[in-house]
């Protein structure tokens, strides 16, 4: 098979690196030319936890319109706000038999994708899958990923129609060490990890604080079960089911196994990069609205970040 990831940061040079030791074939297409020219010239170094270095040989490419060939797969990686500009990138690449495979975070990433590649072919998921770059062309590669135990699951296309052929790229993946299901539906995983994704990492980028002082703090964990407490409503009035106990008490437990780290939407504030925020508190406070939904904490903290983007430019 061959593969094009679509924004190749941490986790789609991760992605792809897996793949390539593998023997899959493989492009990375970002627009970081740092990134892609380090990989080019150097390899991408996958850094696991034990310690342990592995160089490979990948190819790169910020002009996939020039470089990238025919793929049976892609795999879209890219904040979910260049969504529409990457699809396009990559069109030309994209056949009848090619299969979307979105596993970013947040909500509403399949739908721009769908609006260009075409609904049928789209496959909105999720993944436990976790990675960091450092550095141009180095990934520490988090331990659940190191040990095959992460996990990546698919639904259908929203757009309906069969899925033939969806056995060969999920097989690919935990072939290559990195487990994938396809589900019958994949709302549930994406609303689950919503409710982790989308709670900390706003408020953390909100507050200026790591996810260990957010827990710390009583008037932060207020904001935060307020936000949590949002998109539990906004589930069921969208028909998904969740079993809000669990997906808590999971959440807490996982944020106070995190300490003090930084979430990767606090760090892009820091950064001074454009997060994700459109596809978080944006997205949520749109439904909302659509749902007849009050979610007037999503709705200030989104509009802090949007704001705090807007005085820096990335607007």
């Amino acid at each position: 098979m061959r593969f094009a990831i679509a924004g190749s940061g941490a986790m789609g040079s991760m992605f792809g690196g897996y793949l390539v030791r593998a023997g899959y074939d493989v492009m990375l297409v970002d627009v970081d030319k740092c990134q892609v020219d380090t990989i080019n010239e150097h390899g991408l170094t996958l850094r696991h936890r034990d310690g342990a270095d592995e160089v490979i040989a990948v190819r790169a490419t910020t002009e996939p319109d020039r470089d990238l060939g025919a793929v049976d797969a892609v795999i879209v990686l890219c904040k979910g706000w260049a969504n529409a500009t990457v699809a396009t990138s990559v069109r030309h690449a994209v056949g009848p038999d090619t299969w979307v495979a979105t596993i970013q975070n947040g909500l509403g990433n399949d739908v721009p994708l769908a609006a260009v590649l075409g609904a049928e072919r789209v496959l909105p998921g999720t993944t436990t899958a976790g990675a960091f770059r450092p550095e141009p062309g180095v990934v520490e590669v988090s331990p659940i990923t190191s040990s095959g135990q992460s996990v990546t699951q698919l639904g259908p296309p929203r757009g309906g129609g069969p899925t033939d052929g969806v056995e060969g790229f999920t097989g690919a993946l935990s072939g290559a060490g990195l487990p994938c299901e396809l589900l019958a539906d994949a709302d549930v995983v994406i609303w689950t990890k919503l409710a982790m994704a989308a709670t900390a990492g706003p408020l953390t980028a909100a507050l200026g604080t790591t996810v260990q002082g957010m827990i710390e703090s009583p008037a932060a964990t207020s904001l935060l079960t307020s936000m949590f407490d949002e998109i539990m409503t906004l589930a069921d009035a969208e028909g998904v089911a969740l079993d809000k106990t669990a997906v808590w008490d999971h959440a807490m437990r996982t944020y106070a196994a995190v300490g003090p780290h930084l979430t990767s939407m606090a760090a892009d504030v820091v950064a001074g990069r454009r997060s994700e925020i459109d596809s978080f508190c944006v997205e949520i406070s749109r439904r909302g609205v659509l749902r007849g939904v009050p979610t007037p904490t999503h709705d200030t903290i989104g509009r802090i970040i949007v704001a705090r983007e807007e005085q820096a430019g990335l607007r």
